[in-house]
């Protein structure tokens, strides 16, 4: 059997006045909306290149990224350089990462 008994009967209530306020919204735009100097962009995908070092802190056993996460830096136009055993702690070999792409 359930008895009921009021959820919050612990708690008092207090009165809510509700205040009006004028709020003035406005829309900002981003600076390269309305500057007129030509647009300056970034450097391209295929021009950077992601590092990844081997740990060398002991009992360390984590890599920075995966051959998968390698595979997905590739497929969007990175160059990736995984260092020789980086990922062995982790149980990636570099045949794994050479297969990803690196």
């Amino acid at each position: 059997l359930f008895r009921s008994a009021p959820l919050f009967s612990g708690v008092s209530s207090l009165k809510v006045q509700n205040v009006k306020t004028s709020c003035v919204r406005m829309l900002r735009t981003h600076q390269v909306l309305w500057c007129q100097q030509p647009i300056k962009r970034g450097v391209p995908y295929k021009q950077l290149t992601v590092g990844v070092p081997k740990e060398i802190f002991q009992n360390e056993k984590r890599v920075a990224i995966s051959p998968a996460g390698v595979q997905a830096l590739i497929k969007q136009g990175f160059n990736v350089v995984v260092e020789a055993g980086a990922g062995e702690s982790s149980k990636f070999s570099d045949d794994n990462y050479k297969d990803a792409g690196a």
